[in-house]
């Protein structure tokens, strides 16, 4: 049981800490991203629709979804750097 409350901590954890980055790489693009202790990270562009960019993205092999005007972005613990940096220079191309 111990095993398994380290295991569940430490994957809320690393998925704090990735959603932290994923945000901090959405405001650096331009994003209004709050903050909201999630492990979810959500963002608004106030020039990119969403949905678009989601699609776009998708077929870039990067998967995050659209809901209600954010762009939704859900890491978990078997990403890693390398996934965030795809993530941030796809996006960067899509938006561009």
């Amino acid at each position: 049981r111990a095993t398994s409350d380290f295991a569940a901590a430490f994957s809320v954890s690393a998925q704090m800490q990735l959603a932290s980055r994923v945000r901090d790489i959405m405001r650096t693009l331009g994003a209004e991203a709050i903050d909201n202790g999630s492990q979810i990270a959500s963002a608004r562009f106030p020039t990119a629709d969403p949905s678009r960019l989601a699609r776009e993205l998708k077929t870039r092999r990067v998967i995050v979804a659209a809901r209600h005007g954010y762009l939704r972005v859900s890491p978990h613990f078997y990403n890693n750097q390398e996934d965030l940096d795809t993530f941030a220079r796809e996006l960067k191309q899509v938006l561009s």
